[in-house]
């Protein structure tokens, strides 16, 4: 799947939520609009925030606003660090280790193209069944799909 993706030159998933991500927070101020805007692109794509990390890194931003006593910028790069060492005290808890996410984005890239061939492959096989029960295909005989080299097709 990603070298059709690199042929065809199309983004895989985590690259395509990327481009989102900066297309729709770019000019965003201030972190909590930011996280906001992260949280509704979130519910808009129908991804799951099954652990609460959204309410984590909401509480990690109220605390460290709670310590420098005003809305905590983006641009403000000393008050963003302190940000984001809240954000990695959640990582730590969680388990998740920055070293760790190219492996984890590509076991993720993995299982969404085995669900996309799972997927093509039961709308092939239905599609060839419907064919089969056409009158003017009656006599053709069925093509055995494990010798048929998808190369050609491409």
């Amino acid at each position: 799947m990603r070298t059709v993706r690199e042929k065809a030159d199309l983004l895989s998933d985590s690259q395509r939520i990327k481009y989102t991500i900066e297309t729709f927070t770019k000019g965003i101020p201030d972190a909590r609009t930011y996280l906001d805007t992260l949280q509704q692109l979130r519910k808009k794509s129908g991804l799951i925030d099954d652990m609460g990390i959204e309410d984590m890194m909401m509480e990690a931003l109220e605390k460290v606003e709670k310590d420098i006593k005003k809305p905590l910028l983006r641009s403000d790069k000393k008050n963003m660090g302190l940000l984001l060492a809240e954000f990695d005290k959640i990582n730590k808890k969680l388990g998740i280790r920055k070293e760790d996410l190219p492996k984890i984005e590509e076991n993720l890239e993995m299982e969404l193209a085995k669900a996309e061939l799972t997927e093509l492959k039961k709308e092939v096989v239905e599609a060839m069944e419907g064919q089969l029960k056409r009158e003017e295909f009656k006599d053709e005989a069925m093509p055995d799909v494990r010798k048929l080299d998808i190369r050609n097709f491409l």
